[in-house]
């Protein structure tokens, strides 16, 4: 999905923020309905995930991909959380 060109004019980032999901797809959706961020790019992998998406709000933009587990070192989950976040 890719709802139209890419800003030709370069706007500036306060915030650049990369996240991994398991279910990528499902969290650029809930990111657009919480937050208010709009979709700008999305590069689908070829496992029904994102290999890269860019989610813009304001000086914000948020960058998702999936997660599949390959390659990252990550703490053990607890319940629904692993522990770390991003404080803003």
């Amino acid at each position: 999905r890719h709802p139209g060109p890419v800003t030709e004019t370069p706007r500036p980032v306060a915030l650049h923020l990369m996240l991994a999901y398991v279910d990528a797809p499902a969290a650029v959706a809930w990111l657009e309905r919480a937050f208010g961020f709009e979709t700008i790019n999305l590069i689908p992998d070829d496992h029904v995930g994102v290999a890269h998406a860019e989610l813009r709000r304001d000086d914000a933009v948020v960058v998702v991909f999936s997660d599949d587990g390959a390659g990252y070192d990550r703490p053990a989950r607890k319940g629904e959380t692993t522990g770390r976040g991003a404080y803003l």
